[in-house]
């Protein structure tokens, strides 16, 4: 039983590492940071058009 579980937690790293999840991940989290910023201000813009830049202002602001 033991044996068959180290031979799973074995398996499961290489696995792991033989992907790139690390260097995967990594990837995915700059994409999401990047892309963040850009996404943030179309929906401030859209937001503006909707409920009037004052309206967007004071709510950006608090």
């Amino acid at each position: 039983m033991l044996r068959e579980a180290w031979a799973l937690a074995r398996n499961t790293v290489e696995g792991f590492v033989a992907d790139e999840a690390m260097t995967r991940g990594a990837a995915i989290a700059c994409y999401a940071m990047f892309s963040l910023a850009p996404l943030l201000v179309v929906a401030v813009a859209i937001a503006g058009l909707a409920f009037g830049e004052e309206a967007v202002r004071s709510a950006v602001a608090e």
